[in-house]
């Protein structure tokens, strides 16, 4: 079976997330054997969101002989802190990115308000993000996912301050790959959050490169800007490998006998849902 086959997609979706998720993520990502996601933000229960999806990867990028077969571009925001130490070098500026990220995963009773969590909600304590974020974990050691963090520049390739001047990455597009080589694009205002994924009412706009040289015209576009941004090559971008402390936190979910078993989009609830 291959994209052509999912003869129920749509051009357009539109609705509360959760049915999108079932109706397009999954679907797709069970074909696909490749992902490339641009996504505005990142924190612990984005990746709870993602996992939940990508699990039905697993079993067809362990047939993958390429490396990663996931790659995530999400956005960060400078802190006063960041643009201090990128001041000093790139090193100090992983660092404290790192430290900044990581509070994400200890989300403020502000954030956990905002994201629709309890207050003093943490992963490890979430049975629902536990499995998840093992899922997530089980593809970065493995090689088959890997996150990069993009930071905006000013156009003399300055950081810009935090504060109502400041600036977003804030792409929401993706393109997947099946394995007889039909892609599959879209973008719309769908972001990697847990909220996004489960809550929100979100709409995006699907592409499709067997449908018309027009629909296959745009994927070769996003195609090109991913991996512009990708490998660095945009200047009012700075774009960085996962921060080491990150990572490192992520890890600490890695199950000790293989992926977790992979679970349907509806299984369960979660205050992270």
């Amino acid at each position: 079976m291959s994209f052509p086959d999912l003869t129920q997609l749509n051009r357009r979706y539109s609705g509360q997330a959760g049915s999108l998720v079932r109706d397009f993520f999954v679907p797709t990502l069970s074909q696909a054997v490749r992902y490339d996601r641009q996504a505005g933000y990142f924190d612990s229960a984005s990746l709870v969101q993602m996992a939940e999806g990508l699990a039905a990867l697993i079993q067809n990028a362990q047939q993958s002989l390429n490396r990663p077969v996931i790659r995530v571009i999400a956005g960060a925001t400078w802190s006063e802190a960041d643009v201090d130490a990128y001041g000093r070098g790139k090193t100090s500026l992983a660092d404290s990115l790192g430290a900044s990220l990581l509070q994400r995963f200890s989300p403020s009773d502000e954030e956990c308000m905002r994201l629709g969590l309890p207050r003093g909600w943490r992963p490890e304590a979430d049975q629902i993000a536990n499995h998840r974020l093992g899922t997530m974990a089980w593809l970065v050691a493995s090689g088959l996912l890997e996150v990069r963090v993009a930071l905006p520049l000013d156009p003399a390739g300055r950081p810009y301050l935090p504060g109502r001047q400041g600036a977003l990455y804030h792409p929401k597009s993706g393109v997947l790959y099946d394995r007889d080589g039909y892609r599959i694009s879209f973008q719309g205002s769908v972001n990697e959050t847990g909220a996004a994924w489960a809550r929100n009412r979100e709409k995006f706009e699907v592409k499709r490169s067997w449908f018309s040289a027009q629909d296959a015209e745009d994927i070769e576009a996003e195609e090109q800007e991913f991996e512009t941004i990708w490998n660095g090559l945009d200047p009012q971008l700075l774009v960085l490998p996962l921060p080491r402390a990150v990572k490192e936190r992520l890890l600490e979910f890695t199950p000790c006998d293989g992926p977790p078993p992979t679970r349907s989009a509806g299984a369960g609830n979660s205050p992270s849902q």
